[in-house]
């Protein structure tokens, strides 16, 4: 039973974040970062410290100590090799922030430097990290004997998570050897095992307190273990409990973002203009330490043809390593793949002369007619469904029409006096949970106990973001247990006392763990039907026999389950400065049974916003300065404004126990594409790439004339 100290935790780690924490004898960390992208460390000079300051480098550190992912790993603290500017390479800890960083300046670290490479442009064959091929009929005939081809390169930009609070991590080595740790995470275990392998004990003696990260577009999914390693180690050093905390401009610089991408693709057609084969070229940075990489190539793979069928295709993916800061996943993880597979329907559809309704009609999956990878869709496809329903909300046919006019009557947008519009449409679908059979690896459990005095109290160390997500769970075990919605408890969200539900990410809590208290709450009831309380059940994630999937061949059925989405996007441009107003968005979702109608709406709303900034706005700087930078960085922020949206769930189309999908990053998949589409119709321009702000559009222009 959940003792006063869980729920006085819950409050706790619900109320205050880590980086408000204040205790008596409290140190704080600051990071010693390097300054050179690419080197190797001959020695770390710290200047004469105060007696109450340390300095701990990796020399410290046991052996394994690093942070692990699914066969990749990232150092605590760089021993040997710095590969970016801003990896860590020592901690400075004492009682006072600015004296920490005055200090900081004055590390003089010495390094041999070696050549660095900042971009995809840049990279050879000996950067390549991992490689995934998938290859369906026979492309190399089909490009033989075709009557023409086509070729497309596209690429997108990187993009910040813009969660709302900077990282921080607040660490307390006790007496008794053990470490409490509090930090914002998506992912309470991976932190338990970092922090265990850094400070070298049992991962049962280290407790972590995961605060709720909010929205944070997976932001907080990995990376919170790296800060969390660190304040442990100060704690561990200084054996005082310690808080290590980012300001906006740290955070900013030196963690992970969206990965660039440089895409290739080919298309064979035949006499009647139809599509017999695609080659797909998908390259993308993962930095200078590639993370969950296997399923990055994976996702990106399955995405790479988007939502079409074709008689042969080749989709290769490949992960290059350069001395920039380590990309990883981002919500939308496969979202250039499916920006790239639109573009190049568009680049068809365009060719074609063809209706942009009707040639996706022809060529989308069906029931009948599978993907590059073999997946049979388990029911009927509600893609048709969707795209009627986006393009009546829309009036997409009569606008496309009419831009399609206007911009064929217009020899170029350059030196036009009447604003240009455009209208694009985009398909795209968001797979539940990891791909393959990695999903089976990953713990997925959850926790129900009906204590002695009736309270109902719900274990699971999963983070939604979603608040409304966490009430209709409460709600779920309230209605299925015929007990009082006051009466279910959430317990407090620590590794001493929730299960390991693995990490929230693609969807998995909406999903996977929602089904999870389901079997939880029928279990519950024919247990206490024969056993007085307390009663506990646990339930843990079993992938379908029905979903297989071939890992050497990379066919079958990728993911437990998929929700759609179409999009429209409407666009007009000004023809003096080229910026485009995004006049309105529509998108028709079909996500099985929808839990909470608003909180889905304003998921939803949100990330078109996000994705929007991804397609149209500047990217934030480079992340390959000279020199780590102190305070602020400006960037710019998704749109300033919120364009007219309409949201439309497919709900009433399935009975009552439908299960459950996510619609969390469904927008980063149609959205984007639908947005270049129309920037292409109101300016002309053949082939846009991400972000697609004023300058890339005049100068596509320029080029073009």
């Amino acid at each position: 039973m959940p003792t006063a100290r869980h729920v006085r935790g819950l409050l706790r780690t619900r109320e205050l974040s880590p980086a408000d924490i204040r205790v008596d004898g409290m140190n704080t960390v600051v990071v010693v970062r390097s300054e050179k992208a690419h080197a190797r460390i001959i020695r770390v000079r710290p200047p004469e410290l105060p007696p109450d300051v340390r300095l701990v480098d990796g020399s410290t550190l046991p052996a394994r100590a690093a942070l692990r992912l699914y066969g990749d790993s990232v150092p605590i603290l760089a021993k040997e090799t710095v590969r970016y500017v801003g990896e860590p390479v020592a901690l400075l800890v004492g009682p006072n922030r600015e004296q920490l960083l005055a200090l900081r300046k004055e590390v003089n670290v010495v390094y041999e430097e070696y050549e660095p490479t900042f971009s995809l442009d840049s990279a050879d064959g000996s950067a390549v990290a991992a490689t995934i091929e998938r290859v369906s009929g026979n492309p190399d005939e089909a490009f033989e004997h075709a009557t023409r081809t086509i070729d497309r390169d596209c690429s997108t930009g990187i993009q910040e998570h813009f969660y709302p609070e900077a990282h921080a991590a607040f660490a307390n080595y006790r007496r008794d050897g053990r470490i409490d740790v509090t930090c914002t995470t998506q992912w309470p275990y991976h932190v338990r095992r970092t922090v265990a392998e850094t400070v070298g004990v049992a991962a049962a003696r280290v407790k972590v307190y995961a605060v709720e990260p909010g929205p944070a577009l997976d932001g907080k999914l990995w990376y919170p273990s790296l800060v969390a390693a660190h304040a442990a180690l100060a704690s561990r050093r200084s054996e005082r409990p310690c808080l290590l905390r980012f300001d906006r401009g740290e955070d900013l610089l030196v963690t992970p973002k969206r990965a660039s991408t440089r895409i290739r693709q080919r298309a064979a057609l035949d006499a009647e203009g139809n599509a017999k084969a695609v080659d797909v070229d998908i390259r993308y940075d993962a930095g200078a330490y590639p993370v969950m990489t296997e399923e990055t190539l994976r996702r990106m793979m399955i995405a790479g043809v988007g939502a079409y069928r074709v008689a042969a295709a080749r989709v290769r993916v490949s992960a290059y390593r350069t001395n920039t800061v380590p990309t990883g996943p981002i919500a939308g993880i496969e979202a250039p793949a499916w920006f790239a597979a639109e573009e190049l329907a568009a680049g068809l559809i365009r060719e074609t002369q063809s209706d942009p309704v009707e040639w996706k009609r022809r060529h989308v999956i069906t029931q009948e007619a599978s993907n590059h990878v073999d997946e049979q869709l388990p029911g009927k496809s509600p893609v048709l469904r969707l795209m009627d329903e986006a393009a009546d909300a829309s009036d997409f046919n009569r606008k496309f029409s009419a831009f399609e006019l206007q911009r064929k009557n217009r020899k170029t947008a350059l030196g036009a006096v009447e604003v240009a519009r455009g209208v694009g449409m985009a398909i795209g679908s968001q797979g539940m949970g990891f791909s393959g059979r990695t999903e089976e690896q990953v713990s997925g459990n959850v926790q129900l106990q009906l204590d002695e005095e009736g309270f109902v109290w719900l274990y699971t160390s999963s983070r939604p973001a979603s608040a409304g997500l966490q009430s209709y769970w409460k709600h779920l075990v309230a209605e299925r247990l015929a007990v009082e919605p006051d009466n279910v408890r959430l317990a407090s969200c620590d590794t001493d006392t929730v299960p390991d539900s693995g990490p929230t990410i693609f969807s998995r809590a909406v999903s996977a763990h929602t089904r999870l208290i389901e079997q939880a709450c029928n279990a519950l009831l024919s247990r206490r039907a024969v056993q007085r309380p307390p009663v506990t059940v646990r339930r843990s994630y079993r992938r379908p026999k029905r979903q297989q999937w071939d890992d050497e061949n990379h066919s079958g059925t990728p993911y437990p389950g998929r929700s759609w989405a179409a999009a429209v996007v409407e666009v007009e441009v000004d023809p003096v400065t080229f910026e485009a107003l995004v006049r309105g968005v529509w998108i028709a979702i079909d996500a099985g049974r929808i839990l909470d109608p608003a909180s889905a709406r304003q998921t939803v709303l949100s990330t078109i916003n996000h994705a929007l900034g991804w397609a149209a706005r500047r990217q934030v700087p480079a992340m390959h300065l000279s020199r780590p930078v102190e305070h602020g960085v400006g960037f710019d922020p998704p749109f300033r404004y919120e364009p007219p949206l309409y949201v439309g769930f497919a709900d009433d189309h399935h009975p009552a126990r439908t299960p459950p999908l996510g619609i969390g990053e469904l927008p980063w998949f149609c959205v984007p594409a639908a947005y270049a589409h129309a920037l292409a119709q109101a300016t002309g321009i053949d082939s846009i790439s991400l972000p697609a702000g004023p300058s890339p559009v005049y100068e596509s222009l320029e080029r073009e004339k």
